[in-house]
């Protein structure tokens, strides 16, 4: 796959995930019936492999691009990389009224508010255990590896209200796909693990 194709597929991994996100959102703020339902089949496609579970193929495949769509009996890195944000969108709204996706809350910048939150003396110590299993995250050297630790993350930070960019998330996990840049993710994580955001601090002091 050239790089070109690589950024494009990309791109449209994000554009559709933030469309389906938006529709998930308009329902969840309607307080529709539908709203509760989709949440709870994409909560139950959490680990499967993409399309093996019909329940969420409206949800996850529908008005997908065509240049996301697999043309093998594998699922492609883009249906993988919707199928997987959108499922642990669900498994983060689980219980909660509001919204859990934000844009510009990246996976590093969200573990670093729940530190803040629940530690904030002593949080950044390698013993922190969700520092442990963010480090063993970024270190993963497959996307299933990625996916197992992400479940426990995404779960702890449930449990704090803390919110995170789905969106975004989404365009690393298709990145993840692709060896070179994985590098790139990680360095990402790192950045907003480590940079002190002024809210952020503001918010942990309050």
């Amino acid at each position: 796959m050239s790089e070109k194709t690589s950024v494009s597929n990309r791109s449209a991994v994000v554009s559709h995930t933030a469309r389906k996100l938006h529709e998930l959102e308009a329902h969840l703020s309607a307080g529709t019936s539908r709203s509760k339902a989709d949440l709870a089949k994409l909560r139950r496609a959490v680990g499967e492999e993409p399309g093996s579970i019909p329940d969420v193929w409206n949800i996850t495949l529908e008005d997908l691009p065509e240049q996301l769509v697999g043309k093998s009996d594998a699922p492609s890195w883009g249906e993988t990389a919707v199928h997987n944000a959108l499922a642990l969108f669900a498994l983060h709204q689980q219980g909660k009224g509001d919204s859990m996706n934000q844009r510009g809350e990246g996976l590093g910048r969200a573990v670093r508010q729940y530190i803040l939150t629940k530690d904030p003396g002593g949080g950044f110590d390698n013993e922190s255990p969700i520092l442990r299993r963010f480090n063993a995250l970024s270190t993963s050297d497959s996307v299933d590896e990625l996916l197992w630790h992400l479940r426990s993350i995404i779960t702890q930070l449930r449990a704090s209200n803390v919110k995170l960019d789905f969106t975004e998330l989404a365009g690393q996990l298709y990145d993840f796909h692709i060896p070179e840049a994985r590098d790139r993710v990680r360095l990402a994580w790192g950045r907003q693990l480590y940079t002190a955001p002024k809210t952020t601090e503001k918010a942990s002091e309050s």
